[in-house]
């Protein structure tokens, strides 16, 4: 008796009961549109390989064996003709490299089979009795060729976990025809095996039958022979609910069996909550996992095949369940779909890229010094832990920079409260006293101004002036020192700015070392910068080169006197490593808030309020 689907059915609760699967055949596969297109069958000793990657070490002994006693039965057989196999080697002139190594899944990427070909013909291993591997095979020429192989689905790498339990049984012999495994497991032990590859077979079938149509959706990406503009317009046009009713199963049988292949790849996957940032790795990375890993993520893939289709031809909204939103069912917090952003995995893990601090700076000498000096104290260079900017002037409009790196958050609980889904940044902002950031009373004010620029980048609900307080902790600015100097002159005397110039290839640098000290005494005494220096001045990276060796030494000097603190370079540098430090990268104490919120009271008595 089958069962009917009917178009937008409810799912029910999940069961570990079997539920009857798809009745069709596995060669009845062969007439669908696309099938093995995305995934194409393997040979004994493909399969074998995949094994290996799953930390399964099986034989083609062992294989015959499984399929003996139906624990791993195969998912095709193909079969070649006897007769016309001699009479192509006749017309050949003998036996070709194709004749010996013949490989059955060698069509075309986008070719249609057909169950009966002029060379194979194909056949569903589960239908049939078992057969001895080597039984049908031809000489020709002294030569022994098979006429018959047996194919496997990759989805069938979902088993290997569970045939380890069959290992301690297994005896191996030397017979005539050389080794032969045997499976020496008692009864009962026996068909419960059987009874979870019967089960896991119907979904393989299923999964084969699906993967055409929902394999990109999950691994973003497909393949075709040729531009895909044939597949992309089936893809299109095809319908959701054809192939259901091909497999003549309905929605509540997809969702149960992937709930119940989510729970198997719960039982044995070795990544536990790491599967979170798997989950948002490029699919390609997947397949460089190993072991129970990559065997659980098949099931994952398999399962999430089955919920895709589930989706599509669920029309009752109680009935989908693709990205759910809040909390997700337990049964499903396994599946492949994304439920949360980037952001949000890599903030809770403490990966994110996103820097802790952006270290403003005013031009090329500070951008050059900067590094050197990150090294000279120890300090990672890493740009998702301190990154340095170059603003490229004091009266540069930096307000995008803010848009750019504001919080992004999510509401939680308590109500009230905003969970940062990205570690918050930091802004040190360090300026030379000029122009626009010339006074205190103005480096203040637009600090503000940054702050309030943060706020309205929330979204417009969050955007609360009680958040103020916390906005500001984001946001510094500072001068090099308390006379409010620019970077060289804070940091070098007028000598060793001259000497530096002296160093250079400019113009300047020709003249006697005493008026260069002169120029840059009366550049000093004006409180302006050495851009002032005037034709013939060194350009900002060049000085810069010829200034790092004197601050080096200056470094070293105050480092054995135990002054180095009282250098201004050193100020800034300790002071933008203790702000990117003093936070966790976790999101657990990253919150906003909390936000007050007014009572229902309140917020009638504003509704009347003119």
């Amino acid at each position: 008796m089958t069962t009917t689907r009917t178009k937008g059915m409810r799912s029910s609760h999940s069961s570990d009961a079997p539920i009857a699967g798809p009745s069709r055949s596995t060669v009845e596969l062969l007439e669908l549109p696309w099938v093995f297109t995305q995934l194409k069958p393997l040979t004994a000793k493909e399969f074998l390989k995949h094994a290996q990657l799953r930390m399964v070490e099986l034989t083609t002994h062992d294989l015959e064996e499984l399929h003996r006693k139906r624990l791993l039965v195969p998912l095709l057989r193909a079969s070649r003709d006897g007769r016309q196999l001699r009479a192509d080697i006749r017309a050949d002139g003998g036996t070709t490299f194709y004749h010996e190594h013949w490989d059955p899944t060698g069509w075309l990427g986008n070719q249609r089979l057909t169950s009966t070909t002029s060379e194979i013909s194909w056949y569903d291993p589960a239908a049939e009795p078992f057969r001895r591997w080597d039984a049908r095979t031809i000489t020709v020429n002294d030569r022994s060729l098979d006429l018959e192989q047996y194919l496997y689905s990759p989805h069938q790498a979902i088993a290997l976990p569970f045939l380890k339990r069959t290992f301690r049984y297994f005896e191996h012999t030397n017979t005539e025809r050389g080794q032969v495994a045997a499976v020496r497991a008692p009864r009962f032990l026996l068909s419960q095996w059987q009874g979870l590859e019967e089960r896991m077979r119907g979904a393989i079938v299923a999964a084969t039958a699906l993967e055409a149509r929902y394999l990109p959706d999950v691994v973003y990406s497909y393949r075709t022979n040729g531009d895909g503009t044939e597949y992309e317009t089936w893809l299109r046009e095809d319908d959701d609910g054809a192939l259901l009713d091909w497999l003549d199963v309905d929605t509540t049988w997809l969702r149960n069996t992937a709930e119940w292949l989510l729970r198997l790849a719960d039982n044995y996957d070795p990544l536990g909550d790491w599967l979170d940032v798997i989950r948002i790795a490029t699919p390609s990375r997947w397949e460089r996992l190993r072991g129970d890993a990559l065997a659980a993520m098949d099931t994952r893939i398999l399962s999430e095949l089955l919920l895709k289709c589930h989706d599509a031809v669920s029309t009752d909204n109680d009935a989908r369940i693709a990205r759910p939103v809040g909390r997700v069912p337990r049964q499903l917090r396994g599946r492949l779909a994304r439920e949360r952003s980037v952001d949000d995995v890599l903030t809770e893990w403490g990966l994110s890229p996103h820097p802790r601090l952006v270290v403003v700076l005013e031009g090329a000498t500070e951008m050059y010094m900067w590094p050197r000096l990150l090294d000279y104290f120890g300090i990672s260079r890493d740009e998702d832990f301190i990154s340095p900017l170059d603003r490229g002037g004091v009266d540069r409009n930096i307000e995008a920079l803010f848009a750019y790196a504001a919080p992004r958050v999510i509401p939680t609980k308590p109500e009230g409260t905003l969970q940062l889904v990205r570690p918050p940044t930091r802004f040190l902002i360090v300026t030379d006293p000029e122009g626009k950031m010339a006074t205190a009373d103005l480096r203040e004010h637009h600090r503000k101004v940054w702050v309030t620029r943060l706020l309205e980048s929330l979204p417009p609900e969050y955007r609360d002036e009680a958040l103020r307080p916390q906005l500001d902790q984001l946001v510094f600015v500072e001068t090099w020192n308390a006379k409010g100097e620019a970077f060289e002159f804070a940091n070098f005397t007028t000598r060793q700015i001259a000497t530096a110039i002296r160093r250079t290839s400019s113009p300047l640098a020709s003249k006697p070392l005493h008026e260069i000290e002169a120029i840059v005494e009366d550049i000093r005494r004006r409180r302006v910068g050495l851009k002032r220096l005037g034709n013939g001045a060194p350009n900002k990276g060049q000085l810069a080169q010829q200034l790092w060796p004197i601050l080096n030494k200056k470094l070293d000097l105050a480092s054995a006197r135990g002054t180095e603190e009282n250098l201004p370079v050193t100020r800034i540098v300790y002071r933008a490593f203790h702000l990117a430090a003093e936070w966790p990268r976790g999101v657990s104490t990253q919150l906003l808030g909390p936000i007050p919120r007014p009572t229902a009271k309140e917020a009638d008595a504003g509704k009347e309020s003119p």
